[in-house]
Order: structure tokens, then sequence, then C-alpha cells
């Protein structure tokens, strides 16, 4: 296996000094080394393509070869700026892209994963996009210099496609960690999630957002022994979870309809809550748990505790915005969220979730059939 420190190294040797994307967990022990460390200038940025087109102003203006990482599910958000902006064919922009392979043949991993993981490598082929592959038993230090030299060469993307397994399990001391200090917050995820089910009335329809939320709400339903042919869980697709919720509000406008959305999720799409705001869907209600970073793929930080979301509500015109940060005020504002929205509401949470967290069904199909049953009776 290959100690992230080193690889990090090697970048520096081959002239990277700069980096940014979206965290990935099979990148996690990566993006620790390259957050705790000062050798390479590094950015979480919103969205994949975002990250390009972050990558392609840093070049031009410095002339140095950047580095973008993502996992492959967020390719898709990229290929827009990496074939009109950065391609050999356009304005021809050197960088090196590092990209998490989930669901690749041969390794298992969850079902959302599996489509993207065999297309992948054809669709990085098919824009033109020359592939190095890493694992625990590449050259690594030889591989990252050949991958800059061809970036530069070609004045263009160069991929390197990282198999799961590749790194190995770094620690990093509090005193080299550049993560948020310890969280004043008292709530937590699960609470909000225990008191938003205690708060329902029975008939609303619940959309929770990919990582931990997902999972833990799925957990809670599970102790509770009630039905979650209610609940769409957006184990994929992150940043979208109040757009599904929104088209189901506007489908069922006699169905209150709960978006529960993360901080890095709603950071990835923002635009969402314009549209949502200006639907005019009164039963659409966006939820917000904002713990401040990345949690479920290694504890990233996001910019969520120092954005104005609520007063971005207001500007995108929900009828109702409110907030809370503890368990009377939360139970107070889940009262009084109610129709005619559209209605935000932004809770701040500390990081934390329970070990040995279960997953929603593999039967994602079967899902989707009871989630439309329930909502079209």
């Amino acid at each position: 296996m290959i100690d992230p420190n080193d690889f990090l190294t090697a970048l520096k040797r081959a002239g990277v000094d700069f980096a940014c994307g979206v965290p990935d967990s099979l990148l996690k022990e990566f993006l620790l080394a390259l957050q705790s460390s000062n050798l390479i200038e590094h950015h979480i940025v919103a969205n994949e393509g975002a990250a390009v087109a972050l990558a392609a102003g840093h070049q031009m203006a410095s002339g140095k070869l950047p580095l973008i990482y993502m996992q492959n599910s967020g390719l898709g958000n990229a290929v827009s700026p990496l074939m009109s902006l950065a391609h050999k064919r356009v304005y021809a922009i050197p960088m090196l892209l590092m990209i998490g392979h989930r669901g690749e043949a041969g390794k298992h991993d969850e079902p959302q994963h599996l489509a993207m993981g065999e297309v992948t490598v054809p669709i990085l082929a098919d824009m033109g996009i020359d592939i190095f592959s890493l694992n625990q038993d590449s050259d690594f230090a030889a591989l990252v210099q050949e991958a800059a030299a061809m970036a530069r060469e070609q004045s263009g993307p160069v991929a390197i496609v990282v198999s799961s397994g590749t790194f190995v399990n770094v620690s990093v001391s509090s005193s080299d960690s550049k993560s948020q200090p310890e969280s004043k917050l008292t709530l937590t995820r699960e609470l909000v999630l225990n008191t938003v089910l205690d708060s329902l009335a029975g008939d609303e329809v619940i959309c929770s957002t990919t990582g931990f939320t997902s999972r833990e709400l799925n957990e809670l339903r599970r102790e509770r022994g009630t039905t979650n042919a209610a609940d769409f869980f957006n184990v994929g697709a992150m940043g979208h979870v109040a757009q599904i919720a929104l088209g189901v509000a506007l489908a069922r406008p006699g169905k209150r309809v709960i978006a529960i959305d993360g901080d890095g999720s709603l950071i990835m799409h923002m635009g969402s809550m314009a549209v949502g705001g200006c639907s005019g869907a009164t039963n659409f209600f966006h939820l917000l748990i904002n713990n401040g970073m990345h949690e479920s793929v290694g504890g990233q930080p996001t910019v969520g505790l120092r954005t104005d979301f609520c007063a971005v509500a207001r500007a995108c015109n929900f009828k109702q915005v409110i907030a809370a940060d503890n368990i009377e005020t939360l139970i107070e504002c889940l009262k009084a969220a109610g129709q005619p929205g559209p209605t935000f509401m932004e809770v701040k949470v500390r990081p934390g979730a329970k070990e040995k967290l279960g997953r929603p069904s593999d039967n994602l199909r079967g899902a989707r059939d009871a989630f439309s049953a329930h909502i079209q009776s």
C-alpha cells in the first residue's frame, strides 16, 4: 500500500502545487494527508465541475500543474468544463485528475456505484483523456511523473484512476490537522432526525440526502418498527435531494414533503434553493442539517457553518425561514414549520454518528416501487 504522504511528495516533485476537489471516502487517507500538509495548496470546492474551473483559473494564472480529486460518481459534474474548457481541442489547459474508482469490477460496493464503476474508464477514454491506473502495487512516483509530463505535453487533462485499498491508513496529530475546532453545538444529527420523526402527523413524505443522514434515518425507522415506505433514501446523486423532494411536492400538492439535506450536499448545487423558494409549492419543506463537514467520507470541512443559509433562503423567496441550534427551539420550530410554504429550516449540529451504522436495502428498485405506491395511494 502507498503512504499518502509519500504520494504528496511525488506530486510536489512533479510540479503540482495546487489541489482542489470534492472529498471521496476511497481517497480519504490521501485527503487527510493533504489537509494536514503545507506541501500543496488545497481547497475543497462545491462540486467537481467547479473544481475543474478553479484549477483552470489557477493554471492559467500560475503556469503550474493543478490536481483535481473526485469520486467517479462526480465525473458527470466535471464533463462539461473538462470538454468545453480544459480539453486540448479547446483552451488546452493541463491538469491532473485523481479519480476514486467506486464500483470497480471485482470489488464489492454499494449498488449506486456499480453502473458508474463499469463506465468510468470508457467515459474517460471517449473524452480523449489518457488514463493511468493507480493501486497499492503501483510504482507511484514514476506514474505521477509520467502523468504530469503527459498533461504538460498534451496541454490537457490526464486522469489517475485510483483503486480502493491503494493508500495506507495515516494518523494526523491534532497539532498538525487543519480540521475545524471542537464544536460547541449541542444537537446531533440523530437527535434532529428522531425529533423530526416524533413531529410527524403520519402522512408526510421524507426525501433524505446521501451519506449518514439516510443511513441514520433508515436505522431509526428500524428501531421504531415503523414503515419507511414514505421515505426516499437518496443514496447517490449528491446535491439533488431538494429537487427530488420538490418534484414529489409538485406532483402531490396534498402531501407535505420534507427534504432532509446536508451542508455539503446543499452547497454542491445551491441553485436548487432559488428554484425551491420560487416554486410556489406550499407543501415543500427544505430542512438543512448543518455540521460543517463532509462527515461520511472522512470529515473534511465545508464552508457550511460560515454560510448564512437562512439569509440565502429569504433571498430565494421561501415563505417561512426558521433556524434552531438547541432541542427546545427545534421542537418549537418543527411545530411552526407548516403550510403554507415553501419552508426552509436550518439546524446546526455537532459531528458524530453511531458505530456500525447500517445502510438502506440494496433492493433499490423495490424501495422505489414501495415509495411510489405509497405516495400515489
